[in-house]
């Protein structure tokens, strides 16, 4: 014998959800819909790739690469590369890779001399 449920809407349920979606939508780079959006948040990663990196002089070693992270969130990896700025590395070349997380902000960098090893184009 099946109980078939009838469910009464709640008066507030749909401006909650309405509410909810569009602080995500809204809450970063996701909600960016214009090509001068894209190109604010880009420079966002660059400028916090940039403070994060222990390189000296980092500059981008290709293109930002944005994929959604567990959360749901943005997430951008960019490679970066600048010298070392060790005296015993002697100014040596040396690349890091940058996460960047949207929604809070922040960049994490890591050393990614292994991810070029053997890579020839």
């Amino acid at each position: 014998m099946a109980i078939a449920a009838r469910l009464e809407p709640r008066p507030g349920a749909l401006l909650l959800v309405l509410a909810l979606a569009a602080a995500l939508i809204g809450a970063g780079p996701a909600g960016a819909s214009s090509p001068q959006a894209w190109q604010d948040y880009g420079q966002q990663v660059l400028k916090a790739c940039r403070v994060a990196s222990t390189l000296r002089a980092p500059r981008p070693a290709g293109e930002r690469v944005d994929v959604n992270g567990r959360s749901g969130g943005l997430v951008s990896a960019l490679l970066l590369e600048g010298m070392y700025p060790q005296p015993h590395l002697a100014g040596r070349r040396g690349f890091e890779l940058c996460l960047y997380d949207a929604r809070s902000r922040k960049a994490s960098v890591a050393d990614a001399n292994n991810l070029l090893r053997g890579a020839r184009p």
